[in-house]
């Protein structure tokens, strides 16, 4: 058979197999999209946080101690929400 025989039976069969899942993937790039996103996050909020904490505990200043544990605390908030948000996809 010649390609111009094979074309019109080329363009007709337009059927998805059912080996393709029907997100055609999304689901999967999503998922790693959203622990791309909760590794930045712990690795920014949970840094920053220890960071303050640490410096202020060593230059005894409460008020820095404090801002690294609300850093710490957004941070885990923030990544509890990822799973909410990801549940919403």
């Amino acid at each position: 058979m010649k390609i111009i025989e094979l074309m019109p039976l080329l363009l007709t069969n337009t059927t998805i197999p059912s080996s393709v899942p029907s997100d055609y993937g999304m689901g999967d790039l999503v998922d790693i999209l959203f622990w791309i996103a909760r590794a930045l996050v712990i690795a920014v909020g949970g840094g920053v946080g220890l960071f303050k904490i640490t410096s202020g505990k060593s230059n005894e200043d409460p008020k820095e101690t404090t801002q690294g544990y609300i850093s710490l605390v957004a941070g885990g908030v923030i990544f509890a929400a990822t799973f909410a948000i990801e549940a919403a996809f």
